[in-house]
C-alpha cells in the first residue's frame, strides 16, 4: 500500500466515489486499476445537501492523501450516486433515503474545481456498477441487470452492450415501482406502496 508522499505523481492517476445514503466511500487508482489510496466514512445525515457534497470531498481530499498524490493531478473522476438526479446540474435533486433538509447535493461542480478539471462523471450507482461488470469483468456481458438492494432498490440494465441511462440517469430506478396497490407503507421518497418500503 502506498502512503503520502511515497507515489509518483507521473503516474496517471484517477478517483472514484461512491455515495449512499449510508456511506461514502473515495479511491484513487491507478493505470493498472489497482487501488492506490482509500477513504470510507458515513453519510451525513443533514443539515443540508452542503454538507454531504463537503463529505465527498473531504472523502476524495483524504484517498489523495492515502495515495500520496494532490487532488489536481487526477485525470479523471468517476461519481457512483444515489439518485434521483439533475443530470445537467450535476446534483442529486431530493434524494429519497436522505432527511427532507437534504433537498439538494451538488457533485460535479465541485468535484471538478476540487481535481481542476472538467472530466468528472456522475452515474447512477447501479449503473456505475453495469458499467464495471461491462468493461472491466471476465465476460463483458452485452445483456445484463444489475440489482442493488441496500439503504435503496435500483437496477442498471446494459442492452447489447449500451447501458442505459435515460435522458435524466435515472431510468433504473425500480424502487419506486408500486407493489402494494394499497399503499400501506410510506417510500422515504413520500409515496406510498413502493418496493423500497417493504425493503
Amino acid at each position: 500500500k502506498y502512503r503520502a508522499g511515497h507515489h509518483s505523481t507521473r503516474m496517471a492517476t484517477y478517483g472514484g466515489i461512491d455515495l449512499g445514503a449510508t456511506n461514502i466511500k473515495a479511491v484513487v487508482g491507478d493505470d493498472g486499476a489497482a487501488v492506490i489510496g482509500r477513504d470510507d466514512r458515513p453519510t451525513p445525515q443533514g443539515p443540508t445537501g452542503v454538507a454531504v457534497t463537503e463529505a465527498v470531498l473531504d472523502a476524495l481530499r483524504a484517498a489523495c492523501g492515502d495515495a500520496g498524490v494532490e487532488p489536481a493531478s487526477l485525470r479523471a473522476v468517476g461519481i457512483g450516486s444515489i439518485g434521483p438526479f439533475d443530470m445537467a446540474a450535476g446534483a442529486i435533486d431530493q434524494p429519497a433515503n436522505l432527511p427532507d433538509t437534504v433537498q439538494r447535493v451538488p457533485l460535479t461542480g465541485p468535484v471538478s474545481e476540487l481535481v481542476d478539471s472538467d472530466r468528472v462523471y456522475l452515474h447512477n450507482d447501479t449503473n456505475a456498477g453495469v458499467i464495471g461488470e461491462r468493461f472491466h469483468a471476465e465476460r463483458n456481458p452485452d445483456d445484463m441487470v444489475y440489482l442493488t438492494i441496500s439503504s435503496g432498490i435500483g437496477a442498471g440494465v446494459c442492452v447489447d452492450g449500451r447501458v442505459l441511462d435515460g435522458w435524466d440517469g435515472n431510468v433504473g430506478e425500480v424502487g419506486h415501482w408500486v407493489v402494494d396497490p394499497e399503499g400501506r407503507r410510506t417510500c422515504g421518497c413520500g409515496r406510498y406502496g413502493h418496493w423500497e418500503a417493504y425493503c
